[in-house]
Formats: C-alpha cells, sequence, structure tokens
C-alpha cells in the first residue's frame, strides 16, 4: 500500500509540476505577443525604427570613404565601429528597453492585482529586447568590418564584443527602467529622458568602453611584451582571462539592475 502510495503521490507531484511549467511558458509567450501587437498599433515607435535605420544606412557605407591605408587604421576603425554600433545601441535601447515597463501605463493594476511572478515578467521582458539588440548588434558590425576587409579573427573579436555590449545594455535599460517606472507619462520617449534615463546612458557608455578595452588588452599587452619581459610570461593566458573578465562584466552588468528592478517591482504589489 505504502509503495502504491508514494507512486500516487510522485504522480499527483509530476502533473503539478507540468501544469506549472505549461503555464509559465504560456505567460511568457502570451507577454510577448501582447508586446508585439502594442510595438505594431504604435506608428510613433516603428516609425521611429524607418529614420534610425536610414541613419545607420547612411553610417555603414561611409565607412566606403575612409582612408584604409593608414598603417593601423584598419584595426582600430574596426573597434571604433564596435563603439560606435554599441552606441547607437544604448540609444535605441533607451527608447524601446528603457520604458519596457512604463509603457504599461495604467493598465498596470491588473498587474498589480494578479498573483504574477515580477521575476518571470521582467526577464521576459529582457529577453524579448535583448535578442533583437544583438542581432542589429552584429548586422552593423559585419557590415563596418566588412567593409573595412578585416581578418577573420579581428571579425570574431568585434563580434564577441558587440555581442557582450547587446546584453549589458538591454540588462541596464530594463532593470534600471524598472526602478524607476513613470507610469503616470503617456509618451514612452519622456521617460528616457528622465534622471535614471540619463544615469542608464552614463553607465552604457562606461560598459561600452571597458568592454571595448578589455578585447583590445590581449593585442596591447603583446605589443607591449617586446619590450617587457614580464608582460612575456602573462601573454599567453591573457586571451583567456580576458575573456573571463568579460564574461562576469558582462554578467554583473545585466544581473544586478535586473536584480534591483524586480525587488522594486515586487513593492508594487
Amino acid at each position: 500500500r505504502s509503495g502504491g502510495r508514494d507512486i500516487e503521490i510522485l504522480d499527483t507531484d509530476l502533473r503539478v509540476r507540468k501544469v506549472k511549467s505549461v503555464s509559465a511558458n504560456s505567460f511568457r509567450l502570451s507577454l510577448v505577443y501582447r508586446d508585439l501587437i502594442l510595438f505594431s498599433r504604435d506608428p510613433g515607435q516603428w516609425s521611429q525604427l524607418i529614420v534610425i535605420a536610414a541613419l545607420v544606412i547612411i553610417y555603414v557605407f561611409n565607412f566606403k570613404n575612409l582612408p584604409y591605408e593608414l598603417y593601423g587604421f584598419q584595426y582600430s576603425m574596426s573597434f571604433v565601429s564596435v563603439g560606435a554600433s554599441g552606441l547607437i545601441l544604448a540609444a535605441l535601447l533607451a527608447r524601446f528597453g528603457f520604458p519596457a515597463v512604463s509603457t504599461e501605463g495604467k493598465s498596470i493594476w491588473i498587474l498589480k492585482t494578479s498573483p504574477i511572478n515580477w521575476r518571470k515578467y521582467l526577464w521576459t521582458k529582457f529577453f524579448f529586447l535583448v535578442i533583437p539588440a544583438a542581432l542589429v548588434g552584429v548586422i552593423l558590425v559585419l557590415f563596418s568590418v566588412r567593409i573595412l576587409d578585416a581578418g577573420t579573427s579581428l571579425v570574431i573579436k568585434c563580434l564577441i564584443a558587440e555581442i557582450a555590449i547587446a546584453a549589458g545594455c538591454t540588462g541596464l535599460a530594463v532593470g534600471m527602467g524598472a526602478t524607476r517606472p513613470r507610469f503616470d507619462m503617456s509618451d514612452a520617449a519622456m521617460v528616457a529622458v528622465s534622471g535614471t534615463g540619463l544615469w542608464y546612458m552614463l553607465f552604457a557608455i562606461i560598459f561600452i568602453l571597458l568592454t571595448i578595452n578589455l578585447v583590445i588588452l590581449p593585442d596591447l599587452l603583446r605589443y607591449l611584451s617586446v619590450g617587457f619581459k614580464i608582460l612575456v610570461m602573462i601573454r599567453h593566458t591573457d586571451k583567456i582571462l580576458v575573456w573571463i573578465i568579460l564574461t562576469v562584466l558582462t554578467g554583473l552588468v545585466v544581473y544586478i539592475p535586473m536584480k534591483l528592478g524586480i525587488r522594486n517591482l515586487r513593492k508594487l504589489s
């Protein structure tokens, strides 16, 4: 009897877990679907993307007129393109990522009164934005470095740096936007120019500069090791160390703002 009862209890637990898993997935999908519908119905948002896309095309094709024959120009401009693409992403996320929670507007009371998991809610917002942000960044960098005719290893470095920038800036935008949501504003663009929005841009710029400098560091150490013996000893492990530091830094830049945003949202319930 006890064996049969244990099997029944185990079967019940498995069914409950399955129902919870299905409900969690349906919540995420419905949230993403709702955001897509709201975005498509707001001409003020997708029309701005057309203007930004036109400016990006002008930016990319201006690389054709640059003096490639200068020594070290190709290498330098490859990372300049990473920084410029990162700033474009930061600006886009300030417009679309930072107000992601604030766009709930007056309907936030529905979420407040429902048994919502704020952690799943905010992380769904994050993944909804980080994928297109990374795609935009990768496309911009690929166009730029291909026009510069950069080598494969340099292209890979630039792409990894841009993906890290996309993830970090998305975490900063969504997380910091959730710490000071403005549900009383009807225009999402006004949320981005608030005090917290300016702090977001400052932290995003600092993170972009840190990322680029970290990726450049192994090559800089290799160049300096010609004259400094102590640097010869560490140049064989500098790449691994730099990628570990970059991974940890990006993880912290994503996790800390998201954690603060989730904590603030839980206070609303």
